[in-house]
């Protein structure tokens, strides 16, 4: 009986190393999956939004500060945050901030419209014209 007891006590040890093993996996794919999501798919706007927001009834009510950007691209992503921050803290409610992933095609009109070539790139629109241009760092498009 004493073999026995031993047995049994070994098998619950190493169910809960699988246990422990398991929970650990799933907890580090959560993370990654979450890290993913933020750096690769939250800071894009939605096509639909983007083409609300570059309407000639929104462009006549609000300046839009429009974000052209391109995943992978480092010097967007070193960029990104600055955006974010400006949009997250920015008190006037009368910009709107919109970020066009260039890769997207569903954005590929915008891209055109606008003549980008370079990534990251800023453009702010007052009454829908352009006002201002800024290429953040110069990153081709390919």
């Amino acid at each position: 009986m004493n073999k026995e007891v031993k047995q049994s006590q070994k098998r619950t040890r190493k169910r809960k190393i699988v246990v422990g093993v398991l929970i650990s996996i799933v907890g580090l794919v959560t993370v990654v999956g979450l890290w993913i999501h933020f750096n690769f798919t939250a800071f894009e706007t939605n096509p639909n939004e983007i083409k609300t927001a570059l309407s000639d009834q929104s462009l006549a009510k609000h300046d839009v500060q429009v974000y052209f950007y391109r995943p992978g691209c480092s010097h967007c992503k070193q960029v990104r945050w600055q955006v974010l921050g400006e949009e997250t803290f920015n008190g006037n409610q009368q910009i709107k901030y919109v970020n066009v992933n260039v890769l997207n095609p569903k954005n590929q009109k915008y891209v055109e419209k606008y003549g980008i070539f370079k990534t990251p790139t800023m453009v702010h629109l007052v009454d829908g014209h352009e006002q201002e241009r800024k290429q953040l760092v110069n990153d081709e498009l390919k």
